[in-house]
């Protein structure tokens, strides 16, 4: 797994927030994720990074439950399966 990306991302964004993220994709490897659980958690914490960005939020401590509920609410105003919400929530 590569995170080339990430790095350049990263550079681009150096906000506490987007730190906290890439330390948590690179922890990931050490404990022998998967290659199918990385990509599950860039597809899902990836997206809810990118919002809470998009939503003025810079570092982990502004994330408030209120925030993660209406993260969630958008899911299933979407349609968006009740087991895919419920597995946002979980990589949450």
């Amino acid at each position: 797994m590569s995170y080339e990306n990430e790095k350049i991302e990263y550079r681009q964004k150096p906000h506490e927030l987007q730190d906290s993220y890439l330390d948590f994709r690179l922890s990931r490897p050490a404990m022998l994720c998967t290659e199918n659980t990385m990509a599950f958690y860039t597809k899902t914490l990836g997206k809810f990074v990118e919002w809470l960005s998009d939503n003025g939020v810079t570092t982990p401590t502004g994330i408030s439950a209120r925030m993660v509920r209406l993260y969630l609410a958008n899911h299933k105003e979407r349609g968006c399966k009740d087991s895919y919400i419920h597995a946002i929530a979980r990589s949450i």
